[in-house]
């Protein structure tokens, strides 16, 4: 009896102390966005890029950037790579909408792509798609996403 107090009272207390973490996100403008991409260009070796505005997120990706405080995302210029990186900053209660919109166009990118480059395609089947705090949603798609996860998680932290 006594072990199943100290238990409960253990997890009780554990519970407590997660139950108190913070865990919302740092939040950046578009235009810091942009600056953490950009640097990752200059020190990798990526296809050339472009961003995409409040307006072509809404029409070439299916993505409402009212739901959003902030984003990125860049996309190849030429239609021969697959590379993208995109960051979402959903607003207050939008996260899941947000991720909803992003999973149809992933949907219909990764079908795109099936039928064109199999190296390309590899890229798009193996991206990095992550939730980071309470309202971030990450998706990286490129040869070293690894290399580019670290940058973006370096940025939310700091």
């Amino acid at each position: 009896m006594k072990r199943i107090l100290v238990m409960l009272s253990l997890v009780l207390m554990l519970a407590g102390c997660s139950a108190g973490s913070d865990t919302k996100t740092k939040v950046l403008t578009n235009d810091e966005w942009f600056g953490v991409v950009e640097s990752i260009q200059t020190e990798m070796e990526l296809p050339a890029m472009m961003a995409l505005s409040d307006t072509e997120l809404t029409d070439f990706l299916g993505i409402n950037a009212e739901n959003l405080e902030s984003f990125v995302v860049m996309m190849p210029m030429m239609n021969v790579h697959a590379t993208e990186i995109m960051v979402f900053q959903a607003k207050e209660g939008k996260l899941e909408t947000v991720q909803e919109e992003v999973g149809l166009y992933l949907e219909g990118y990764e079908q795109m792509w099936s039928t064109y480059l199999p190296d390309q395609y590899e890229l798009v089947k193996n991206r990095v798609e992550k939730v980071v705090g309470d309202s971030t949603l990450v998706v990286i798609i490129a040869e070293d996403t690894a290399a580019i996860e670290a940058k973006i998680d370096a940025a939310l932290a700091e």
